[in-house]
């Protein structure tokens, strides 16, 4: 009997004791479930903490900047209570730049080699540096344990921190070809296969120099010639693409053969302003230019002329042919950036730094890198312009290409530049126009998800040297196309010999682009930015 009795206490103790551990056990499951709640809430609060702060940069301290952005998202996760309350009331981001981590911290960090990685190496300590990245700290959080307590779990700290950085959206990616300042005044680009076309010289007219410089009307005056006068922008291209004419001077003759000098000034490597004078209606007019090829040279040259005519009749240039292609400078070669010309046309390198060009002379094999680079998959990725980006796709010499046009899809253009409309747009990009403050958003951001919209450096001809290569002074974005069936492929014999289409000013687009498939380091505050997070540097070293 007193066996059993033993047995009864033993089975009640046991119960007892399991059910207090099972107790323990669930009560720390809750505090622990709940501790892990708090740690995923922390989490997205700093990623969004971190992304409203780079939506500031490079800016950190102006108004509007990355600290003004991280308080106003601070001020409204505290309003809508979705952050913890020791966080809240929701102090200044600038208290948050004071070096202790205990309070909060948020770093800043510059990207110098332009590569769009950053690490602690690369922290600024002066906040009006200007910088593309952040790291944000948030002040440690404390979660008070309830029943898990009675085992020894009294509270948990947790502290979260999310980095980001702002970058460039490249569409496409950065082709390995380059811009002069000519380009950007002319609209239009044009790359080619020199050992596949022939680039015509200058063609001469009345008092042209057989194989001199040809003058090119940059200026559009649709109505013709202001009967005040005008000021126009025109260019001397040299049969040597880098090699500019070392002086120059413009003439202009009347009908009834009067000749006078114009006015000039130099604004570019070929570029020139030259002051036109007051005419009568209906009248026409001969301009030309003439000089020295170089200073040690004492040839002597004369351009073609360029007929231009008053009172709203169109000017008409001699030849009547503004196609870029037939200019020496579409032979501009290509740029050494550390991969084949064949991968780096198909997927775009991200280096921005040393820029070598090639000989536009001796291309080698430069149409089959464009076939491939353009048309045809290597592995998992596809050529440049292989894919629907939501607009179909078209058929081009038995290649099935993006078939988007930027001129025609309400998609890409704000409603009221689509359709007809969006000619007005062709218009401006095809002289060349600077986007004015009243163009922006003009090209909606769906446009950097498109196959043909590309970024390419903008050099300085005159930096060229066989050292250091060539300077990059700017970047601007390109839109592949052209008005031919083909859409900005050029073909000859069924090889893919170049490609043309149209310079965008960053001014058409809007600001601040989010979504975009693409980003690359931050190329300047005059292209669009987006924000996007990156992996945290709180494991990095440096």
């Amino acid at each position: 009997m007193r066996h059993r009795n033993e047995a009864g206490v033993v089975a009640i103790v046991m119960t007892l004791a399991i059910s207090t551990f099972l107790l323990g056990i669930a009560a720390l499951a809750v505090d622990l479930g709940q501790a892990y709640l708090r740690q995923n809430d922390l989490q997205s609060l700093a990623d969004r903490l971190a992304l409203a702060g780079a939506k500031g940069l490079p800016t950190i301290g102006e108004p509007e900047g990355a600290l003004d952005q991280v308080t106003t998202m601070l001020n409204a996760v505290c309003a809508r209570k979705e952050a913890p309350e020791d966080l809240c009331p929701a102090p200044s981001a600038a208290a948050w730049t004071d070096g202790n981590p205990a309070n909060g911290e948020i770093t800043f960090f510059k990207d110098g080699d332009s590569d769009g990685l950053v690490s602690r190496a690369d922290a600024v300590s002066n906040l009006s540096t200007p910088s593309q990245a952040l790291r944000v700290v948030l002040p440690p959080s404390t979660v008070q344990f309830g029943l898990a307590g009675a085992i020894g779990f009294s509270s948990a700290q947790i502290r979260k921190s999310a980095t980001a950085r702002i970058g460039t959206p490249l569409g496409s990616g950065l082709l390995p070809f380059a811009l002069t300042p000519d380009d950007l005044i002319a609209g239009r680009f044009c790359v080619v296969d020199t050992d596949q076309v022939h680039i015509a010289t200058p063609r001469t007219a009345t008092s042209a120099t057989p194989g001199s410089p040809r003058l090119t009307l940059n200026s559009s005056f649709p109505e013709g010639l202001p009967l005040a006068g005008a000021r126009a922008m025109f260019s001397i291209t040299p049969s040597g693409f880098w090699w500019p004419v070392w002086n120059a001077s413009f003439r202009l003759r009347t009908p009834d053969g009067t000749e006078q000098p114009l006015h000039s000034e130099r604004v570019g490597w070929n570029s020139y302003r030259v002051s036109l004078p007051p005419g009568t209606a209906g009248s026409r007019v001969e301009v030309w230019a003439t000089g020295r090829l170089s200073p040690s040279s004492s040839s002597s040259f004369t351009t073609n002329i360029i007929h231009l005519s008053y009172s709203g009749t169109p000017p008409v240039a001699d030849p009547p042919s503004d196609d870029a292609c037939d200019q020496p400078s579409a032979g501009r070669g290509f740029l050494r950036l550390g991969t084949t010309l064949e991968q780096s046309i198909r997927s775009g390198p991200l280096a921005t730094g040393f820029l070598g060009l090639l000989n536009p002379g001796s291309s080698g094999g430069f149409s089959d890198a464009l076939t491939n680079g353009f048309l045809k998959p290597a592995g998992n990725q596809p050529g440049r312009l292989i894919g629907d980006t939501g607009h179909g796709t078209l058929s081009v010499n038995g290649y099935s290409v993006d078939a988007t046009s930027l001129f025609d899809s309400a998609h890409l253009l704000d409603p009221q530049y689509a359709g007809s409309t969006g000619q007005s747009l062709r218009a401006l990009l095809g002289q060349g126009r600077a986007a004015q403050p009243g163009n922006r958003g003009w090209i909606t951001a769906a446009a950097v998800r498109s196959h043909r919209l590309a970024v390419l450096p903008v050099v300085d001809p005159a930096s060229a040297d066989d050292e250091n290569g060539l300077s990059v002074t700017s970047f601007r974005y390109v839109w592949i196309d052209g008005d031919s069936p083909n859409r900005g492929l050029l073909w000859k014999d069924g090889r893919l010999v170049g490609f043309q289409g149209y310079v965008i000013d960053p001014g058409y687009l809007p600001a601040v682009v989010s979504g975009s498939g693409t980003v690359g380091p931050f190329l300047g505050s005059d292209m669009p930015k987006e924000a996007v997070l990156m992996p945290d540097l709180a494991g990095s070293r440096g």
